[in-house]
């Protein structure tokens, strides 16, 4: 019988995590991070069945894309108080 469960994970510079990377692997696609200057690959990563990104109707078109999505996340200034972005699985 399946055992449903919910977890959070903080993505945070410090513990040498992106959230692009986090937003390429959980998508299954291959996103580019400005910061690290490297690709993150996951396209050949199996049991994605659906990847959508959700915006608000105020939201900027351009947050359509995940790449400029999640880079733009990572572009904030962060303080001791703010974090790039949670995983919730």
């Amino acid at each position: 019988m399946p055992c449903p469960h919910f977890e959070v994970s903080i993505v945070k510079r410090s513990d040498d995590k992106s959230a692009v990377a986090s937003a390429a692997y959980q998508s299954g696609m291959n996103l580019f991070s400005e910061y690290q200057q490297k690709w993150k690959r996951y396209a050949d990563k199996p049991g994605v069945l659906h990847a959508e990104i959700m915006l608000p109707k105020n939201a900027p078109d351009a947050y359509r894309d995940r790449a400029t999505l999640w880079n733009s996340v990572e572009t904030v200034s962060y303080t001791h108080l703010t974090l790039p972005t949670s995983d919730l699985v």
